[in-house]
C-alpha cells in the first residue's frame, strides 16, 4: 500500500453515507466499522485496500479483518474477492429497494388505495418521528408497508407494535418482524386483539421467570422454551400451580427437559385434569396401582421360589426363597431318586458296585501278611 502525502490529509474529508450509519452500522462490531471507514478513506484517495494493509494500519488481527470483510460481504455492503475489495453504493441499493413500477388501476381502486396510502403514510411518519427522531432509513418504509399488507394490521396496531418492541429494548428489524409474525399467528388484527396479546405476553413472561427460578437456570428461557410455556398457559389454560407439579418431577429425572415437562402436562390435559386437586388425586391413584401391582408380582414370585430347591439331604439346602416367577410356569420338584432314575433311564443299567480290597484277607488265609513288614522279614529269615 502506498502512503498518502500528509499535506493532502489536511484538506480532504471522508464522507460516510447516512444510510450506512442508520441502516447497517447498528449490526456491525466496532472493528468492522473501523474497517469500513478506513476502506472509504482509501478509496477516496484512489488506493486499493488489501487485507494485510487493513490489519497492519488498524492494528486488528488478520483473522478478525477477514471475518469482518466476509460479514459485510454477506450484508452487501462491499464485495470482497481475491482481486480486492469493492465498496457498494449503499444509496443506490436503498433507492432500488424503494422504487416500484407503477401499474394501472380503476378510478375506484385508485381512490381507495389513495385513502389507504394516506393513513399508512401518516402512521409511518409518526413512527419515524416517535421512534427514529425523524431519520428513519428508506428501507424501513418498505418493510412497514410490507407488514401492513402481509399481516393486515390496522394503523393503531402498527404503532402499538413499535411501542411494544421499544419498551422491550429491541427496536431492530429482525425483532420487530419476529414479534409481528407471532402477533399474526395469534390472530391480532385490531387494538382489542393487541390488548389480549399483550396480556398473554406479560403472563407468559412472568411465569417464564418463575420457572427459571424453580429450575435454577442461569439464563432466561429461550424462544423455544417460551413457546412451551405459552402453550401450557394459553392453550391448556393451566396456572403456574399446575405447571409447578410437573416441575417437581425433576426429583425423579434430574436431567428433565422442557420436552419431558410438556409430555406430562399434555397427558394431564388429555385426561381433562384441569385443577391441582384432580391432578393430585390422579397421581395418588396411579402410585397406589403401581404399588399394588408390585406386591402381587412379588408375592407370586416368592411362592414359586419357595418350591424350587435341591432336596439332596432333606435340609432344604440351596433353597431360593422369594424369587419372582416371571413366566408363571409350575416349578419342578426334585427328590433323592432323581439322579438314580436319570442314570438308570439314560444308560440302561444300574451304577456298578465298587470292588472291595481283599488283599489282606488272602494273605491271612495263606499264612502271609504282606501288610506287616516284620512278618515278611521273619519268613525270609526262616527260608
Amino acid at each position: 500500500m502506498q502512503y498518502i502525502d500528509f499535506k493532502t490529509l489536511l484538506y480532504s474529508d471522508t464522507l460516510v453515507p447516512d444510510v450506512f450509519i442508520n441502516e447497517y452500522m447498528p449490526a456491525l462490531k466496532s472493528e468492522y466499522v473501523k474497517i469500513y471507514i478506513y476502506c472509504l478513506f482509501l478509496v477516496g484517495k484512489n488506493r486499493s485496500p488489501s487485507v494485510q494493509d487493513l490489519a497492519h494500519q488498524l492494528d486488528i488481527p488478520l483473522d478478525t479483518v477477514k471475518k469482518g470483510l466476509n460479514f459485510m460481504n454477506n450484508l452487501n455492503i462491499l464485495s470482497w474477492a481475491e482481486d480486492g475489495i469493492v465498496l457498494k453504493d449503499l444509496k443506490e441499493i436503498e433507492i432500488n429497494k424503494f422504487y416500484r413500477p407503477k401499474s394501472t388501476s380503476t378510478p375506484e381502486e385508485a381512490a381507495e388505495s389513495g385513502k389507504l396510502n394516506i393513513r399508512r403514510r401518516q402512521v409511518i411518519e409518526a413512527i419515524n418521528d416517535t421512534f427514529f427522531s425523524g431519520v428513519m432509513s428508506v428501507s424501513w418504509y418498505v418493510d412497514i408497508d410490507m407488514w401492513f399488507t402481509r399481516y393486515g394490521f390496522t394503523e393503531d396496531v402498527m404503532l402499538l407494535l413499535f411501542r411494544h418492541c421499544r419498551d422491550s429494548g429491541a427496536l431492530t428489524k429482525a425483532y420487530i418482524a419476529a414479534v409481528a409474525d407471532n402477533m399474526h399467528k395469534k390472530g391480532v388484527k385490531n387494538s382489542f386483539d393487541f390488548d389480549r396479546y399483550i396480556k398473554e405476553y406479560e403472563e407468559t413472561k412472568a411465569v417464564s421467570g418463575m420457572i427459571q427460578k424453580k429450575l435454577k437456570l442461569r439464563r432466561r428461557l429461550d424462544v423455544y422454551q417460551q413457546e412451551y410455556v405459552d402453550k401450557w398457559l394459553n392453550t391448556y389454560g393451566y396456572t403456574f400451580d399446575i405447571i409447578e407439579l410437573a416441575l417437581r418431577k425433576t426429583t425423579e429425572r434430574p436431567d428433565a427437559s422442557f420436552n419431558f415437562f410438556d409430555s406430562i402436562l399434555s397427558d394431564w390435559h388429555s385426561r381433562q385434569l384441569d385443577t391441582v386437586e384432580k391432578i393430585q388425586a390422579h397421581e395418588a391413584k396411579h402410585r397406589a396401582e403401581n404399588a399394588d401391582r408390585y406386591k402381587r408380582g412379588a408375592g407370586a414370585g416368592a411362592g414359586a421360589g419357595a418350591g424350587a430347591r435341591w432336596a439332596g439331604n432333606g435340609s432344604g439346602a440351596g433353597q431360593r426363597a422369594g424369587v419372582r416367577n416371571r413366566g408363571g410356569f409350575k416349578q419342578r420338584d426334585y427328590d433323592d431318586s432323581t439322579l438314580e432314575q436319570f442314570v438308570t433311564s439314560d444308560f440302561g443299567a444300574e451304577m456298578p458296585a465298587v470292588p472291595e480290597d481283599n488283599t489282606a484277607k488272602k494273605a491271612a488265609d495263606s499264612g502271609t501278611d504282606d501288610s506287616n513288614p516284620e512278618r515278611i522279614q521273619t519268613d525270609r529269615g526262616d527260608t
